[in-house]
């Protein structure tokens, strides 16, 4: 079998209907700066957004989104590096009055979702140090001590059938993509 190089994902494009404020709100939300802008292929305006100097851009946003044309984005996540740094998002997001704003424990990870201004579904998350199979979630009180928030997650999940440390999990997980 031939060996399947690493491909991580790191970026997503969105085809949007006012370009100048969805830059506004990643920009305000996420701290991202543009990296660049121009038209692309198709001629539409586009706006190139990054947090990360390795990346660069993590978000394009395209204009060309037609009038009345839904969404078809599920969700676009971010991943923050603790549950310290998920609870600093909530009031921010409160602040600019994020549509849908809901806090959840999915088990595996501690989750912030909302509506961006254009109705596509973002979501914010942190790992948790466990596993246990998806789809899995609960509702989740980010006002709380994060000790607190720790302890009733482990409490909801231990019994579950499916529960590992994230470690042993990720272990099997890597077994069954190197064999792949």
């Amino acid at each position: 079998m031939n060996h399947i190089p690493d491909a991580q994902l790191t970026h997503v494009g969105l085809f949007v209907h006012d370009l100048e404020s969805m830059a506004g709100f990643y920009a305000s939300v996420f701290g991202m700066v543009r990296t660049d802008e121009g038209s692309n292929y198709r001629g539409d305006r586009v706006v190139f957004l990054s947090r990360s100097p390795q990346e660069h851009h993590q978000l394009v946003l395209a204009a060309g989104r037609g009038a009345g044309q839904a969404t078809t984005v599920q969700q676009v996540s971010f991943n923050v590096a603790g549950l310290e740094a998920l609870k600093i998002f909530y009031p921010r997001l409160e602040h600019v009055k994020a549509d849908q704003l809901v806090a959840r424990t999915h088990g595996n990870a501690w989750s912030i979702y909302f509506l961006d201004p254009e109705g596509n579904r973002v979501e914010i998350y942190a790992h948790t140090p466990w596993h246990v199979s998806q789809p899995y979630g609960k509702d989740l009180d980010l006002s709380e001590p994060v000790a607190v928030i720790h302890d009733k997650t482990l409490a909801m999940i231990r019994d579950d059938p499916s529960f590992a440390p994230r470690e042993q999990w990720a272990a099997a997980l890597r077994a069954r993509i190197d064999a792949a």
